[in-house]
């Protein structure tokens, strides 16, 4: 029997997710946000990317983190199914079975988020431009120093004034200097960076997706599933929104439990047309039944922020 071909294109936004914002033939309705335009759109061809789990060591493939996905994908499908034929969540049992499901399942697809990594991307940018305009910045930096720099950033205020990014990738830079035979330069920092975007979003998908569950039960956030009572949700291709005083947040640090306990905060995820997910400390884990204003005002947090297209059933869903 011939060996399994690797799967090459994976979905950022799992195909069966996708699937659920079709019609009766499979079809979505898609809006590309630059211009405007809506045509219809084929899940096992949307929100895909080349080898964006795959990580090579010694020239040999790792598929574990697509495996991850793969599993999460396959409970969340199990779950779908039952959500389908109706269950009745006052029972503990079940109750605890759903939105265990939907905490891993949040937890995945925040680890897939395009708006987290593009944002951590971009902190990486930042610091690779200043050493680029500033290549002896590091030059009459004792190695001693460096390394309590790293350990301790705060320490250094005057750094952090010209690079914030620093304060949150100290952690990261310091793992690789340690490992690292020759003193670090700015040649050699702005090449770890380099090295780190294009290994830190697979790398940190098996723990985020494990961790984070964790993460929100210890903030005391809980769930309830919304229902419209007029209207559809609809979704993007960055699903996850987080929300901060009733606005699209996109810097956030999920694995901080202040991230999930402040005021204000909270996570939505719209499962389907018909029902969605939303993840605050004033979650009652029930099933609530909401007016199409509030649909209105969660398709409106889906439609904002850095995302590429949305996700519709039908076109007269996507906010004017």
């Amino acid at each position: 029997m011939p060996a399994s071909r690797p799967n090459v294109r994976q979905h950022v936004v799992p195909q069966v997710y996708l699937e659920k914002f079709g019609d009766a033939r499979g079809t979505l309705q898609v809006q590309e946000v630059a211009t405007g335009e809506v045509h219809p759109g084929n899940p096992p061809k949307l929100c895909v990317e080349k080898e964006v789990y795959t990580l090579l060591h010694e020239r040999r493939r790792d598929d574990s983190c697509d495996k991850i996905n793969n599993e999460v994908e396959g409970a969340i499908g199990g779950l779908y199914k039952r959500l389908e034929a109706g269950v009745d969540i006052t029972d503990e049992q079940t109750k605890r079975e759903v939105f265990t499901t939907l905490a891993v399942f949040t937890a995945n697809l925040i680890a897939r988020s395009r708006v987290l990594r593009d944002h951590f991307n971009g902190a990486l940018d930042a610091i690779n431009r200043f050493l680029t305009e500033h290549p002896d910045f590091l030059d009459d930096f004792p190695e001693d120093d460096y390394q309590k720099f790293l350990r301790d950033p705060s320490a250094y205020p005057s750094i952090l004034s010209k690079v914030p990014a620093f304060n949150k990738l100290a952690p990261m830079l310091r793992e690789h200097n340690e490992n690292a035979e020759e003193q670090a330069n700015a040649n050699s920092t702005i090449e770890a960076l380099k090295q780190l975007k294009l290994l830190h979003y697979p790398v940190l998908l098996r723990p985020k997706t494990s961790i984070l569950p964790e993460v929100m039960l210890q903030a005391g956030v809980r769930a309830d599933l919304l229902e419209p009572r007029a209207g559809r949700f609809i979704s993007a291709d960055d699903p996850i929104v987080f929300i901060a005083d009733g606005e699209r947040a996109t810097r956030i640090n999920a694995t901080d439990v202040r991230t999930w306990s402040a005021p204000g905060r909270s996570i939505y995820l719209p499962l389907c047309p018909e029902l969605a997910v939303h993840w605050s400390m004033d979650g009652t884990f029930s099933l609530r039944a909401i007016p199409a204003a509030e649909v209105n005002d969660f398709n409106r947090l889906v439609a904002e922020g850095a995302i590429r297209q949305r996700f519709a059933v039908d076109v007269a869903d996507f906010p004017a």
